[in-house]
């Protein structure tokens, strides 16, 4: 399954190298901008959310939403190849 990512971190001065480590390491990748990753599993939403949710502190937000084909949107030309190379559904 295709998930999009998204996450806004209200620690300051705060790093979360073992959080980006979990995305990557939960199936193939593309950070599409800062704060915003594709992710494409055999993982559940449910459990990509708890696996990510454990690397960051309670007053940060984390957003994990399946993606289908009926995407639009503007990206660079990297971003649109590695969707097109995806399996996704209708």
């Amino acid at each position: 399954m295709l998930f999009l990512i998204t996450y806004d971190f209200n620690q300051p001065q705060q790093e979360y190298p073992d959080f980006f480590n979990a995305i990557e390491n939960l199936g193939d990748t593309h950070r599409l901008m800062s704060s915003v990753w594709l992710l494409n599993t055999d993982k559940s939403a449910s459990a990509v959310h708890l696996t990510l949710a454990r690397h960051i502190h309670d007053s940060d937000y984390l957003l994990i939403d399946r993606v289908t084909r009926n995407t639009k949107g503007n990206f660079n030309q990297a971003a649109i190849n590695w969707l097109n190379q995806q399996n996704m559904e209708p």
